[in-house]
């Protein structure tokens, strides 16, 4: 009786320690998450010093005389449309950062801490500019290589700096990276100014 006693006392201690492992396993996943966040928004106050002790640098758009470049290009590109000084909000990539921001499925605590520092770098955007193109040659099938180009002025080179870092970290994560990357695109830096170039995919 007392053997069979020890065997249930063995039995449910094992499960138990199993239990407590996991519990703390699940802990330190937490704190590490908790660190994490914490670091991001620590950077956030950093981001907006920098930004905000930067001198202004006063640029005029390049956007237009980059894509006269273009003609020259094997396939031609044209300019089809051009928006002068819009709204950031209707940049792509802030757009569908913002809907997976406040989608219940994808807004988790380190992606808002992500766009919280998108938000705050708004204030530094001197104007943004947005244009489509379209090549002359054929694909195949009467499709076209087309392109939509967004270029982002920012006060200073820090500042296009901390935003460039931002996007990298949320494009670098599994569950966004579907979702922003859908069609080929690219992102890069020229001293104050950021080029977001996203392609017409398949569907062109």
């Amino acid at each position: 009786m007392t053997y069979s006693f020890k065997k249930i006392k063995i039995v449910l201690f094992i499960p138990l320690l199993l239990l407590l492992s996991c519990i703390q396993k699940a802990n330190d996943k937490n704190v590490a998450k908790q660190d994490t966040i914490s670091k991001i928004k620590t950077k956030q106050l950093d981001t907006l010093a920098s930004c905000s002790t930067s001198k202004r640098i006063e640029t005029k758009s390049l956007l237009a005389c980059k894509v006269g470049l273009l003609k020259g290009l094997t396939h031609n590109y044209l300019l089809k449309e051009f928006n002068e000084d819009i709204s950031f909000d209707r940049i792509t990539i802030y757009r569908t950062i913002k809907f997976r921001n406040d989608s219940e499925h994808y807004g988790d605590e380190q992606t808002k801490a992500l766009f919280q520092k998108i938000e705050n770098l708004k204030q530094y955007v001197q104007e943004v500019n947005d244009c489509k193109i379209k090549g002359t040659y054929d694909l195949g099938g009467k499709t076209y290589p087309r392109a939509d180009i967004t270029e982002i002025i920012f006060n200073s080179e820090n500042c296009a700096k901390e935003f460039m870092s931002a996007i990298e970290i949320i494009k670098r994560r599994s569950s966004l990276k579907s979702s922003i990357d859908k069609s080929p695109n690219t992102i890069f830096q020229e001293n104050n100014m950021v080029y977001y170039i996203v392609s017409g995919g398949f569907y062109m």
